[in-house]
This record gives C-alpha cells, sequence and structure tokens, in this order.
C-alpha cells in the first residue's frame, strides 16, 4: 500500500533587520553629511575681514560721493582760506590703518581741515589734538576698530580690528611703491576718485587741494598677510575709478 504524505509549505519569514551592505552604505552616508556640515561651519576669519574690508572701502568712497561740506566764503585773510573758497574744498573721506596697541585696525573718517575755522564742517571731536568726523553705521557703530578715541558709551566696531580676524600685516602694493600697516591711506573725493596721500607734509592739501595727492592710475593690490612673511595673504584690487574687489 502506498501511503501519500501531506506536503506542507514553510512558513516564509520576512526579516527586518539590514543587512550588512545596507548598514555599510547607511554609516557613509552619515559620514559624508558629518564632513558636509562640519566643513561648512567652520569660520574663515581672514575672509570676513576681507568682505569687512571691502564694504568699508566703499562705505568711504559712497560717503566722499555725495558729501556736501564745503566753505564758500573764507572766514579770514589767509592763503588756506582762500584756496579753501577758490576750489569750494571739499574734505575727503579716507580709510587709514593703524594700530590700537598691537593690534592692526582701520577707521573711516573725513579730516579736519588744517589750520583756519572749522565752523563750516561738520566734524566729531574725538581728542583734544585730533578732530574727526568718523563714519557711523546705521546701528550707530563707528567705523574705527579700536577705542583710544572714543569716548565713554561710544561703540566701535571690532570688525575693523584685522588682529582679532588673524590678520598678521596690511601692504598696498601700487605705483607709487609699498606701504605697510599703519601708514596706508586711501582717501576719495567727490568725483569717486582714489589718493593715496593727503598731500605735501605740513600742508596736506589744504594750501591747494590738488598738490601731491598721489591719485591712483593704475590698480592697486591691498593683501592682508596672515604670516608677517605674507605668502600666505586675501588680495584686493582697487581700481583708479574706485572699483573694489577681492582678487582670484
Amino acid at each position: 500500500m502506498i501511503y501519500f504524505t501531506k506536503l506542507t509549505k514553510r512558513k516564509k519569514y520576512n526579516s527586518s533587520a539590514f543587512t550588512f551592505l545596507e548598514l555599510l552604505v547607511v554609516i557613509i552616508i552619515i559620514g559624508i553629511i558629518v564632513a558636509t556640515l562640519s566643513f561648512n561651519f567652520s569660520i574663515d576669519k581672514s575672509q570676513i575681514a576681507m568682505d569687512n574690508l571691502i564694504r568699508d572701502i566703499q562705505y568711504a568712497r559712497s560717503l566722499a560721493l555725495k558729501d556736501d561740506k564745503y566753505q564758500p566764503f573764507p572766514t579770514n585773510t589767509s592763503s588756506i582760506e582762500e584756496n579753501r573758497t577758490k576750489y569750494w574744498f571739499k574734505q575727503f573721506w579716507q580709510l587709514k590703518f593703524g594700530k590700537d596697541g598691537n593690534d592692526i585696525i582701520y577707521m573711516v573718517f573725513s579730516d579736519q581741515p588744517a589750520g583756519g575755522s572749522t565752523n563750516n564742517f561738520d566734524k566729531k571731536v574725538i581728542t583734544s589734538s585730533h578732530t574727526y568726523e568718523l563714519a557711523k553705521y546705521a546701528d550707530g557703530r563707528y567705523v574705527y576698530g579700536g577705542d583710544t578715541y572714543l569716548y565713554a558709551g561710544e561703540n566701535a566696531n571690532q570688525d575693523a580690528n584685522l588682529s582679532k580676524l588673524g590678520i598678521k600685516k596690511v601692504i598696498l602694493v601700487s605705483e607709487y611703491g609699498n606701504k605697510s600697516n599703519g601708514y596706508i591711506k586711501l582717501l576719495f573725493d567727490n568725483f569717486g576718485n582714489v589718493f593715496l596721500s593727503e598731500g605735501k607734509r605740513g600742508d596736506h592739501g589744504d594750501t591747494n587741494p590738488f598738490d601731491n595727492r598721489n591719485i591712483l592710475t593704475k590698480n592697486a593690490i591691498l593683501y592682508l598677510c596672515l604670516n608677517i612673511n605674507c605668502d600666505k595673504n586675501r588680495s584686493i584690487i582697487i581700481t583708479p575709478s574706485g572699483e573694489i574687489f577681492s582678487k582670484r
């Protein structure tokens, strides 16, 4: 007699666990995401310094373009006063680099005329021996990276302290030679022209506003050095027409 056995199907169990290959892919993806986030959140202080400086150079130029300070009438018969009237003299706005202690800083300001009366100029006195009109942001901060020249309660702009952003030296390379740190000035007139000095020593352009101002006729390069030797740096191009942009 032949017996037939009933064949029963085995239950098929579906496992919900990951295979080794799937785990490996997930780990790789997580690693890529973490690496990307770490890269994006790392702060490049030298890039911040360059961006701030480009912004503030452009700000100085914009202030010069719309400045309305002039002296239509002489306050006395001196040659300085007569020339101010003759040329409807406008004080230049400038960005000047300097030192505050050991820190490299910069400031944006319109300078006081040398000698004579300053009644026709809207100035802010910040020391007993210097008079500037410091540029201000809309939030009330002055475009000045130190605190030596400010009164109590006034707000400096730490963005203008380059040392705090890792800059060790500043060098300007132009047709008039090289200058570094506290000897660099970028001046703008009301036409947007760029000058690298205030004129002859002892005159500063007051007797003749167009005398020895060293107007820029070729592109200049401003280097923000990440070390003393300046072999690592950020660089900014300054054109004679006042265009400011980073060098790629």
